[in-house]
């Protein structure tokens, strides 16, 4: 993080395991912070609970040492571990929120 200010800014306050939001994205109208986890489906609401612990480490960092303008939004992107769903259904699991079909003329 580049600090433009003469004023220093504070050690950044850490979660239960001294980790913080994996990034924060931002323009003039949106402030977004980002937590990604990868993990097994049994897995999924520990790392959810610690991404949130995460984003809430950053987020009282980030408010203590700049004056955010802009909207505050947070984010947890979990994926689980598609190898376990492709052996049991032979399939592929995507995540996502789209998807285009190709239909032909026959």
């Amino acid at each position: 993080m580049h600090n433009a200010s003469p004023v220093p800014l504070n050690r950044p306050p850490e979660s239960s395991d001294g980790s913080w939001a994996d990034c924060a994205i931002f323009d003039e109208e949106v402030f977004c912070f980002i937590e990604l986890k990868d993990c097994k489906n049994k897995n999924i609401p520990t790392n959810r609970r610690k991404a949130k612990e995460q984003l809430i480490a950053t987020i009282e960092f980030f408010r203590e040492n700049i004056n955010i303008k802009q909207k505050l939004e947070a984010y947890i992107c979990i994926t689980c571990s598609t190898l376990e769903f492709e052996e049991f259904f032979d399939t592929q699991l995507f995540y996502r929120c789209k998807k285009l079909f190709h239909f032909s003329s026959h």
